[in-house]
């Protein structure tokens, strides 16, 4: 693509070049606004102001290479939402170490939005109690992401009760993030939850990804996957993996097993590992034993209990008793006990009438069936 700054009449000035490519960019004509920012550059390469301004419309394309020479150059004037924005290039590239040396000169000077930076690559590093100490001086001085992140922080450093003061002015307020924490605050440590649907709806209805997954798990607790399902699947598209797979559990429910199964396996192709297990015991479920034991396979090697258990299931459920058996002997002596029935049926298929009489005796009364008595 062609990016060189189109022709520029004369007495046009770096000022009004920029005040064009603004006004591109704003109607999202970003093709169009670039030229114009890198004009401004070219007309006074003394200005660190034309400098940011490139770098920052680099940098919200995503661009952190192209962005971070514009962002160093405006930093030498001692710019501190240059020597910010540097920070955040290398922060977005996994530069952490480079990145806290450009964001802490401009949050030492009291630039705030570089205080919560400086939370969050510390938080990355695992500095958390550095990274608290940025965090609270942001909130200090009034921003709801330093609440938001002291919040998230004490959190990770299981002092809840300090969470729940920090998050909850900003919660209040209807600070997303912040409504999204303190709805964890509220469900996981207090006990809570109808206080926690509440903030969770706050987050959702500002537009953070995390707050909809949240609102539609907490729906989905309280047995309403209806209500759970347009919230659950907003956040799953927004990539959210753990959304996509409560929307498959929900779709489950809803009785919509076809588009469920499209969500399950996408959500086990971005990692979640449970995937496998509920999509597992809904083919299991549905009698489609040989799909049933594909998944459950996969659950079982990334060393999912449920998986084992239903791999020795769905074994069974298709004649492959000796194959089971090794399955539903290592739940045996943990005392499962619907895996000791299975196992006693599996044992007796194969002819090991013993070691299915012992299995047998070890099932307390209430666990026995009349089929599980020899020779029914």
């Amino acid at each position: 693509m062609d990016r060189s700054p189109p022709p520029i009449p004369d007495g046009r000035s770096a000022r009004e070049a920029h005040a064009e490519g603004v006004r591109l960019s704003e109607e999202r004509r970003d093709d169009e606004a670039e030229p114009y920012f890198r004009k401004a550059v070219e007309l006074d390469g003394t200005s660190a102001f034309y400098k940011l301004a490139l770098g920052k419309f680099l940098f919200f394309q995503r661009r952190y290479e192209e962005a971070l020479p514009w962002l160093r150059e405006a930093s030498t004037s001692g710019t501190l939402e240059a020597l910010r924005y540097t920070g955040l290039c290398l922060q977005f590239l996994g530069r952490l170490d480079e990145a806290e040396q450009w964001y802490f000169p401009a949050a030492q000077a009291g630039d705030v939005p570089a205080m919560v930076d400086m939370s969050s690559v510390l938080t990355e590093t695992m500095r958390l109690e550095e990274a608290l100490e940025w965090a609270q001086r942001a909130a200090n001085a009034g921003n709801f992401d330093g609440n938001s992140n002291a919040g998230a922080i004490l959190l990770r450093m299981k002092r809840p009760g300090e969470a729940h003061d920090w998050l909850l002015p900003a919660a209040e307020a209807g600070h997303v993030t912040s409504a999204f924490h303190f709805g964890l605050v509220l469900d996981d440590h207090l006990g809570q939850p109808e206080r926690a649907e509440y903030y969770f709806r706050v987050s959702a209805e500002g537009g953070w990804a995390k707050g909809m997954a949240a609102l539609g798990e907490s729906m989905l607790k309280r047995g309403a996957p209806e209500t759970a399902k347009p919230w659950l699947e907003k956040a799953a598209r927004q990539g959210g993996v753990r959304a996509g797979l409560r929307l498959g559990e929900a779709l489950i429910r809803l009785g919509d097993g076809d588009m469920a199964e499209n969500w399950l396996e996408w959500a086990w192709g971005k990692g979640a590992q449970r995937a496998a297990l509920v999509l597992g015991a809904h083919l299991f479920r549905e009698g489609r034993f040989m799909e049933a034991e594909h998944w459950f396979t996969r659950a079982h090697e990334a060393g999912m209990r449920g998986g084992t258990k239903g791999l020795g299931f769905a074994l069974l459920k298709q004649d492959k008793a000796t194959e089971a058996l090794p399955h539903l002997r290592a739940l045996a002596r943990r005392y499962d006990w619907q895996s000791v029935r299975y196992l006693v049926q599996a044992l007796r298929i194969c002819g090991e009438r013993d070691e299915a009489e012992y299995w047998h005796g070890m099932l307390p009364p209430e666990h026995k069936t009349p089929a599980d008595h020899p020779g029914s």
